[in-house]
């Protein structure tokens, strides 16, 4: 979960509330408590605004996010997969394919397929992360912030690549090399 609430434990810390004086003066409830604390739920607005009164702060005193670099991951191949899917789409209605041997062009009535074959991409999205590995390794990298972005575009690049021709072998069609 991004959002983590250790500055608001630190704050509830040093000003004297332990778990059960959080509870018997109503300010957290034992499960508000538990999730935050285990990463799996966050809280209200109106309890922010009453810790935020209470300890007279911002909410960014309580809380901070922590990007999740696998979650960013999934989220690029998901939009990569989107623009790939309407490329495709794209090319289904015009006359003159850019990216197929026109003879052997995908149809309209591909669509369905073209949908079934894009919720499989999304699944193995989610569940394969050697998709987004290489994605992770180039965030983790000492790479310059222009060699990081430039390896970054070319992930993105690769993986739409691949997504294509995954659509393509599903469809089996012929991706024709302009």
């Amino acid at each position: 979960m991004p959002l983590k609430y250790d500055k608001l434990f630190q704050k509830l810390e040093k000003h004297g509330y332990n778990a059960s004086r959080v509870r018997k003066e109503n300010i957290l409830g034992q499960r508000s408590l538990t999730a935050m604390r285990n990463g799996t739920g966050g809280i209200d607005h109106s309890t922010i605004e009453r810790l935020c009164s209470l300890f007279n702060c911002q909410p960014n005193d309580l809380m901070e996010y922590v990007p999740d670099n696998a979650e960013t991951a999934k989220v690029l191949l998901v939009s990569v997969l989107n623009r790939t899917i309407s490329t495709v789409k794209e090319d289904m209605n015009k006359e003159t394919s850019h990216i197929f041997v026109d003879s052997n062009k995908p149809k309209r009535d591909d669509e369905p397929k073209l949908k079934k074959i894009k919720e499989q991409i999304k699944n193995d999205i989610e569940n394969n992360p050697a998709l987004y590995e290489s994605y992770l390794q180039v965030l983790s990298s000492d790479l310059s912030p222009t060699e990081k972005k430039r390896a970054l575009i070319k992930y993105e690049v690769d993986m739409g690549a691949l997504f294509l021709e995954t659509i393509c072998n599903a469809l089996e069609y012929k991706i024709s090399v302009p």
